[in-house]
């Protein structure tokens, strides 16, 4: 059952209220002394804006290692722009250094999602267009990113979504990829052994006595070091599904273990976003109901 599933919960710890001004306090203090001593910030000083892009921006991502930038826009585009630095070390500004269009066998409608692999030269973007596309990073001969090629499209031929992807996720360290949809699913692929395509292995719906969302998944997240899944809703809920691997060690799919829900504290409204903490215990939601909620991750016995 599922008492007896050796996985993390998450039980609410306290939401953005004035009325538990003391105990966030507290709480704030307590998660800084387990994360590293940031740096004084000051406000913030703005560079020199990224002109490109014809219509809305819906997501960004930096690549973990290279002075690159990923942009994806409501212009049916993805952009990726090479960040400049100045003598002191400072970045000011980033210079456009391709552009992912229908030229080069991108999307057709809204790119809703991208996200770089951890450590291979991969990106991923999900579109309105029904699709996911891998996209294989080139470097020029000094090192540096200078365009990409499409490896892969992910749509309902090959076992795909059937309606908008709205967020993709790579594991942090399997082969594994992540994306949520409009038609309401969670689908795991597992990526081949040269990126160059991917099979799903999973996918998390309401069907098959499967405890999955009702409505579109906006976001999802895995956790950093734990198997552990974190997805989004307009079903007002965040559910989490433990990761189940074979014999081999591959993912190859997921249980239900949770919802965190208005039952429990949790939201009343669409969850726009989740994202787990880098080293506490912690998982934070976003939602249109104005709140942000941080729920503290325990492990069951």
């Amino acid at each position: 059952g599922r008492s007896s599933l050796s996985v993390l919960l998450a039980t609410r710890l306290v939401q953005s209220d004035r009325r538990n001004y003391g105990f966030e306090l507290q709480l704030a203090k307590r998660i800084m002394s387990r994360t590293n001593k940031l740096p004084e910030i000051s406000l913030p000083t703005t560079a020199a804006p990224l002109i490109g892009h014809s219509n809305s921006v819906t997501s960004m991502a930096f690549h973990p290692k290279a002075p690159l930038l990923a942009t994806g826009s409501c212009d049916t585009t993805v952009k990726l722009w090479r960040l400049v630095t100045t003598p002191d070390g400072l970045i000011s500004s980033a210079t456009r250094v391709a552009t992912l269009d229908s030229d080069k066998e991108g999307h057709s409608d809204s790119v809703r999602s991208v996200a770089f692999h951890p450590t291979a030269p991969l990106l991923a973007t999900g579109s309105n267009d029904e699709t996911v596309r891998l996209w294989r990073l080139m470097t020029t001969p000094d090192g540096l990113i200078s365009s990409a090629t499409r490896v892969a499209t992910l749509d309902e031929s090959n076992g795909g979504h059937s309606s908008s992807v709205y967020s993709i996720a790579f594991h942090p360290t399997a082969p594994l990829l992540a994306t949520g949809s409009y038609d309401r699913t969670v689908r795991l692929w597992l990526l081949s052994s040269d990126n160059s395509s991917a099979t799903c292995v999973a996918t998390l719906n309401r069907e098959n006595g499967c405890e999955g969302h009702s409505k579109t998944v906006l976001s999802v997240a895995f956790h950093p070091t734990a198997p552990l899944l974190a997805t989004s809703s307009n079903d007002k809920t965040v559910r989490l599904w433990r990761l189940v691997t074979t014999p081999d060690g591959l993912i190859s799919s997921a249980t239900y273990v949770a919802t965190l829900d208005h039952s429990n504290e949790g939201h009343l409204d669409n969850v726009i976003s989740v994202a787990f903490h880098p080293e506490a215990p912690l998982l934070a939601t976003g939602s249109g109901d104005t709140t942000v909620k941080l729920w503290r991750l325990v492990s069951t016995p």
